[in-house]
């Protein structure tokens, strides 16, 4: 089979420049339902954990995030935030690795949205997360 050069197209043309894929757009997780994320800025849904990732390596953090994230869905918490810290855009970090491992066989099952977190919950540098409710 040969292939046709005069067949490639540039899809990066259509976009505009300053378009970057968001986190969540990359995620095999669904974005965070708009209703809840606004109850939970507005404080009418609590952070029920807080999960620090500042200062681990990906591999640790993967590790904790999959630690973590069971041990709240077992105890039955619906609402959790995990501050990854913003990292350098030049390399793979903490906060472009946690919506991939959400999508992981062992977390996809239990996470049923994530949202970046509003600035006092850490902004950038943070996520909300949303677990299904345990059997």
């Amino acid at each position: 089979m040969s292939t046709n050069d005069d067949s490639i197209v540039d899809v990066s043309s259509h976009r505009s420049s300053n378009h970057r894929p968001s986190l969540i757009e990359s995620s095999a997780i669904a974005p965070l339902d708009r209703r809840i994320e606004k109850k939970i800025s507005g404080g009418k849904v609590s952070i029920e954990a807080r999960l620090d990732l500042h200062g681990l390596t990906l591999e640790q953090g993967f590790r904790r995030v999959h630690d973590f994230l069971p041990s709240c869905h077992d105890r039955g918490l619906r609402t959790v935030l995990i501050i990854t810290g913003r990292g350098r855009e030049d390399k793979e970090t903490l906060r472009s690795g946690l919506p991939k491992w959400l999508g992981t066989a062992a977390l996809s099952g239990i996470v049923s949205g994530l949202c970046p977190a509003r600035r006092r919950h850490g902004g950038e540098g943070a996520f909300y997360v949303r677990l299904k409710k345990s059997k």
